[in-house]
């Protein structure tokens, strides 16, 4: 199967019709990307042509006729994340997408987005605003929430009543001329025309005096086929004729069990079946002449399923907690599974050198052990890979990834485990591991818990040897050399560390973890022992922002940059000196001084081929320049396409220049201007693209493969100057107007490339068309 991404065009638009369109899955400079787990869906529905379903982090389509996907995220145009439920609306060929937040969106059929956040808004919901069902009746659609019952007209595209109900709404039906909610209390209904319906004291709630065999009782799910009202009452399924209720004989019983509760109904679009989703690995089918079928499936393929449909061909598809499946009629499942990371937790993130990206997927306070089962993650050639336990033997008992290094020397990844040790994998995917019990190597068992051997932090320095943490070790800073020796050390301090980062001179800056703060160590000679020199710094001693540190990094001059819970400090000297205590900028954003990032929580950074800094917080990603400080841009998921505001690990392929971010609610990436530049200049590695560059085309024209930091000139056929930049690092990008604003004409353009010395030149050209 293919699959289609869409893209968000543009860097920060507000919008709120966005046209779906389908594009490949490498992005253009200043446009976003999405790299979403589809391993669980929640909810489904079916269009003439097309099956939906959702997850917690985004939706995508199966086109029946040839099983092709297209994925809407908040890239391509919806405002959200955490979908809960979606329905479809026949009559007006809309689909209706709601969240656990209270926000709508709804999309057409021409692929148009309307956001509705009228719920999500409202200061006056004071209680869970949760969408959990959606009723279509023509041009009333009614939301079932946590706090009631929403109507919303589409001819005005307005809300035009609310029910509040003091309870979870979990479904809503119509039948005749009166309005059935199936309520965490029960079942309640109401005349249609001649009342108020927004009035809850209109409202009857359903009981004995009904044909019920309870006046208390839950009920989750509700169907219409046939010219009845089907409801789940408790753990029984039961018809309403319009009068009474009913028991349905099954199997020679009076009773027909569902023996589940919070079930999920949907009729089919011919109204001759109404299938029911469990929450198990079972699934039922009542049809119209009331004979009930049961569907058990294996759930170690689909998980548990939390909705189902019967399509036009009476074929059954699930959405569960291991993805999208369709049942064959030979009983076997059809896995319907766009590429994705198998799941949407990041702890940690690392390019190389040829654009391939590693991620932990691994949880982590630094206190507890998750058996978690995430593993790590590969993306190469816009293909995932998956290592987990579940699917390399070599990993089973290996939870907790939660650091990686690539070594630059072989392209082997190394990744630490808070319970299992050290794990490489290289280039031939091949793995090993070593923890405590492992033969001639330093790792040694976490004080006061024998049976782990933690590693939570890892670095390489220039001689291509492996620095790590060793967490609660008695000799807790271990390397192991290029030539496979070990080696251990104390830190006088505390054995509860956490990340590293090496520094020009080769010193190790760690966090420490218990007493936080900041570690500096100087290894000296690994052939000698005694040599070692060790600094704590805090900010008694330092600029340090804060005690609290999260993060270190290099930047490409050699620099440390520290993140804390109080913003950035930089150490650009050697700080075994008596006068480097390290820099906290003052910078005067809308006229108002203070220090640089000041009160952010710093989470990650990450250093691009300009020396930028990207910094991963809690309130967004910020992009600083790398002389003085400015800031470049400010992503958040207010105004960008950013799933969430909480970013926990950041990194830049330094080749293409994009920035990936692991967010709370999902991976994604931004495709930035920066790459890593040569030190000549290559004429057959300079790259302008597009070229030729199109008529209709609006995105930024790049000049790649440069000198680091050269000085770039465009100027038209007659030397006239249109454009002139100093590249971000390897790269230069032109958005194709020239100094008047004026577009660009159509003529062969000339590139003049010089460094700032003149020892590095060169001259390319490209087309613009008409």
């Amino acid at each position: 199967m293919r699959t289609t991404f869409l893209f968000f065009l543009g860097l920060m638009l507000s919008f709120s019709f966005l046209q779906a369109q389908s594009l490949a899955p490498k992005v253009g400079i200043g446009q976003w990307e999405s790299f979403l787990p589809y391993g669980q869906t929640k909810a489904l529905i079916e269009t003439p042509d097309h099956i939906y379903a959702a997850t917690d982090y985004g939706l995508f389509s199966v086109f029946k006729a040839s099983g092709e996907f297209v994925l809407y995220n908040k890239i391509t145009g919806l405002s959200d994340v955490g979908i809960s439920t979606l329905a479809y609306s026949a009559d007006y060929q809309r689909i209706f997408i709601g969240y656990e937040n209270g926000n709508l969106d709804i999309l057409g059929s021409d692929g148009r987005i309307m956001n509705r956040p009228a719920i999500k808004q409202n200061a006056n919901i004071t209680s869970g605003r949760s969408i959990r069902h959606i009723f279509c009746d023509s041009n009333q659609v009614y939301l079932s929430t946590e706090f009631g019952l929403v109507c919303y007209e589409q001819e005005s595209g307005e809300f035009a009543q609310t029910t509040f109900t003091s309870m979870q709404v979990y479904a809503s039906e119509r039948l005749g001329q009166e309005l059935f909610m199936a309520t965490a209390m029960g079942l309640y209904k109401v005349p249609v025309e001649g009342v108020n319906l927004q009035d809850f004291n209109n409202w009857s709630k359903l009981g004995t005096a009904d044909g019920l065999a309870l006046d208390f009782y839950e009920s989750f799910a509700l169907g219409k086929m046939n010219g009845r009202l089907y409801a789940d009452i408790n753990d029984t399924l039961m018809r309403y004729d319009g009068q009474n209720f009913s028991h349905l004989p099954h199997n020679g019983e009076n009773y027909m069990y569902t023996g589940r509760s919070k079930l999920r109904m949907q009729v089919n679009a011919f109204g001759t079946r109404l299938t029911m989703a469990t929450g198990t690995n079972y699934v039922e089918v009542l049809f119209e002449d009331e004979r009930l079928e049961g569907y058990f499936f294996d759930g170690d393929i689909s998980g548990n399923i939390f909705d189902a449909l019967s399509d036009r061909s009476s074929a059954i598809w699930m959405a569960g907690g291991k993805g999208l499946y369709r049942n064959n009629a030979d009983g076997s499942l059809s896995p319907y599974l766009p590429e994705g990371p198998y799941n949407a937790n990041v702890s940690s993130l690392g390019v190389d050198e040829y654009g391939v990206l590693w991620a932990t997927g691994g949880l982590i306070d630094y206190v507890s052990v998750f058996f978690d089962g995430f593993g790590a993650y590969r993306y190469e050639d816009f293909d995932w890979q998956s290592y987990r336990p579940a699917n390399r033997a070599e990993l089973n008992g290996i939870d907790n990834l939660s650091c990686l290094a690539i070594s630059p020397k072989d392209r082997s990844v190394y990744m630490g485990s808070f319970l299992a040790g050290l794990v490489q994998i290289t280039k031939e995917d091949s793995i090993y591991v070593w923890d405590k019990d492992s033969p001639n190597t330093a790792l040694q068992e976490a004080q006061g818990d024998a049976n782990r051997t933690r590693i939570t932090g890892l670095a390489f320095d220039d001689d291509n040897n492996l620095w790590m943490s060793n967490h609660k070790a008695v000799q807790p800073i271990v390397v192991k050399t290029e030539e496979g020796d070990w080696k251990s050390f104390a830190n006088p301090y505390t054995s509860e560390i956490g990340p590293i980062a090496i520094d020009r001179y080769g010193y190790k800056w760690i966090v420490q973890l218990r007493g936080n703060n900041l570690l500096v160590f100087d290894s000296g000679e690994l052939e000698v022992d005694g040599d070692e020199r060790y600094k704590v710094l805090t900010p008694s001693n330092s600029e340090l922002a804060s005690s609290k540190v999260n993060c270190v990094v290099s930047d490409r001059s050699g620099s440390i940059w520290v993140g804390t819970d109080n913003g950035v400090t930089i150490f650009s000297c050697s700080v075994f000196d008596d006068n480097c205590s390290g820099l906290r900028p003052i910078i005067n954003p809308d006229d108002f001084n203070g220090r640089l990032l000041e009160n952010e929580n710093i989470r990650s950074i990450a250093v691009d081929g300009a020396n930028r800094k990207w910094i991963a917080s809690d309130n967004g990603v910020f992009l600083l320049d790398g002389e003085d400080y400015s800031q470049i841009y400010y992503f958040t998921e207010e105004n960008s396409p950013l799933f969430n505001n909480r970013v926990g690990a950041i990194a830049v392929d330094p080749e293409s220049g994009q920035v990936y971010m692991a967010t709370e609610s999902g991976l994604q990436g931004f495709r930035a201007e920066a790459t890593q530049g040569s030190n000549f200049a290559n004429k057959s590695a300079v790259r302008v693209f597009p070229n030729p560059v199109r008529p209709n085309y609006e995105g930024q024209i790049a000049i790649s493969g440069l000198v680091e930091d050269v000085n770039v000139k465009i100027t038209d056929a007659r030397g006239r100057l249109v454009f002139e930049q100093k590249a971000y690092g390897g790269q230069a990008v032109w958005n194709g107007y020239d100094y008047q604003g004026q577009k660009a004409s159509p003529g062969v353009y000339l590139v003049f490339t010089v460094n700032s010395d003149g020892t590095e030149r060169l001259n390319t050209k490209f087309l613009i068309v008409n």
